[in-house]
């Protein structure tokens, strides 16, 4: 049974109210209970509700849409916007995210993803005319898979596995 107190900080929890404005006792019991969950790296920590609250509540689709995106599905997300349009700047995939991750989190991503040891993004231009497109290491792999699915796919029809 939990106290108005209790609901209350679950409540602010839901809206998304920094740590530093929760009453670390309450948030200490609730963890305990599993009602919540700490989110984030260091910095950025912060609790939501948890898988637990979700399904108590019904609301799973909730639970998954207000998780972070991990990185295969930023990933294929970015793959297949410049698939299609080819080049992006920063402002373009903030949007492709729309709401899921802030400015900074998609800029350090995109960073990630263009730096010399990855190389899966190549840009042209300087400060806010950079422009991302998909890197060599980005086509080639493509190239792979692509090829492993269809030897893969091959194999299974010959063992009659698939049609």
């Amino acid at each position: 049974k939990l106290s108005v107190r209790e609901i209350l900080t679950l409540d602010a929890i839901r809206e998304g109210k920094p740590k530093s404005e929760l009453d670390k006792s309450i948030t200490d019991k609730l963890l305990f209970e599993n009602l919540i969950e700490k989110v984030g790296k260091t910095y950025s920590r912060k609790f939501s509700l948890s898988k637990i609250y979700y399904l108590y509540t019904n609301k799973e689709a909730d639970y998954t849409n207000s998780t972070p995106l991990d990185e295969s599905y930023m990933l294929m997300k970015i793959n297949q916007y410049l698939n299609v349009w080819k080049k992006a700047k920063i402002g373009k995939f903030v949007d492709l995210f729309n709401g899921q991750m802030n400015r900074e989190q998609v800029k350090a991503y995109i960073y990630k993803l263009s730096n010399d040891k990855t190389k899966y993004l190549e840009f042209s231009g300087k400060g806010s005319g950079r422009e991302y497109f998909l890197g060599k290491a980005a086509v080639d792999g493509g190239k792979f898979i692509q090829k492993a699915l269809e030897i893969g796919v091959g194999v299974m029809k010959e063992r009659g596995e698939i049609l």
